[in-house]
């Protein structure tokens, strides 16, 4: 994974991968229990009152070494500190109610996906679980991506509701791969492209439904990796086959029915 996302404007426009892959995961982590390593200071009470629209807030950090996420919004005086314990990749829901983090747990030893609302409140969804990659969906009210415990080679890849505090795991790996996604833009479904190992366990191409929790399996690749999902206005789905020894690709398109 090489994206990283700028502190000063956060963006739901990809996912976000917070600077480590699945199989780096675990050096990773291991290295950020040194570097983490900080004094508990005071956060704001949750629920006290309404910020305005989180998309007009501007995030920043504190240090590199430990980088205590803080950020302005309109009308209040004094920045606020996303958390107590160092936290970054700020993404802000595109309906400006949510915002989703990273956050570092330095008992556990991993960096923990948050979600922070306009009131303050601050929810863990997924504990115990390092995110490497997420995104909401477009209108705002659904986060999908996928993270890892330090001590697994499992991957899963997670769903979560904010507004209902709700999160279960639609799908898993037993092995440290990276999923691939997309959401089309109702909101409606999402695109995974789940990585494989070979014939035995090939790389696979379904459509996740959100609202009534349905995996559904387009295709299976015996003979490639199925990669970078996109959805056309059509309903219709593109998926690029890249084969195994990564000399060509060729585009797979699968007619879906708007819902």
């Amino acid at each position: 994974m090489r994206t990283s996302v700028p502190q000063s404007a956060p963006s739901s426009s990809r996912p976000v991968r917070p600077r480590f892959s699945a199989h780096a995961l675990g050096a990773t982590l291991v290295l950020a229990c040194i570097v983490f390593a900080t004094i508990p200071h005071d956060v704001e009470s949750s629920g006290t009152r309404e910020l305005p629209d989180a998309r007009t807030w501007r995030f920043f950090s504190e240090k590199k070494l430990k980088p205590h996420l803080f950020f302005a919004a309109s009308g209040v005086s004094d920045s606020i500190r996303v958390s107590d314990d160092p936290a970054c990749c700020p993404v802000i829901a595109p309906s400006g109610q949510w915002v989703a983090c990273t956050v570092w747990n330095g008992k556990a030893i991993e960096s923990e996906l948050m979600v922070l609302s306009r009131q303050l409140d601050r929810w863990w969804p997924i504990r115990g679980y390092s995110a490497i990659s997420y995104r909401w969906s477009p209108d705002g009210q659904w986060l999908v991506g996928y993270g890892k415990r330090r001590t697994a080679a499992s991957v899963c890849f997670f769903a979560v509701n904010p507004a209902k505090q709700s999160a279960w795991f639609p799908d898993s790996l037993s092995m440290p791969e990276d999923y691939d996604f997309a959401w089309d833009s109702l909101s409606h479904r999402v695109a995974i492209c789940r990585p494989g190992s070979g014939r035995q366990n090939p790389s696979k191409v379904l459509v996740y439904s959100i609202a009534d929790r349905k995996m559904t399996k387009l295709a299976t690749i015996p003979d490639g990796v199925a990669k970078d999902p996109r959805w056309l206005p059509d309903g219709a789905l593109v998926v690029t086959k890249q084969t195994t020894s990564g000399g060509s690709s060729a585009d797979l398109r699968f007619p879906l029915p708007e819902r």
